[in-house]
């Protein structure tokens, strides 16, 4: 979520993690493995940020979010 959030950063400020909370939903045992993250709000000094991580393509193994502090 960091590298999501850290995209979307103007030069010169930076971001720490202030919460996250995940959730894992089921086991992975093989297959591949994507993980997709989006930005769900920004103010000056403070982002909220998604994870979705799904296994084999459409089952949904862990779900996160979390709450960046930006600096600058």
């Amino acid at each position: 979520m960091g590298g999501a959030l850290f995209s979307r950063l103007e030069p010169g400020e930076r971001c720490a993690t202030l919460e996250i909370k995940i959730n894992y939903l089921a086991p992975v045992t093989s297959g591949e493995i994507t993980a997709e993250a989006s930005l769900i709000q920004r103010t000056k000094r403070t982002a909220a940020v998604e994870a979705r991580v799904h296994a084999d393509g459409n089952t949904l193994i862990a779900h996160a979010t979390g709450t960046f502090f930006i600096s600058s």
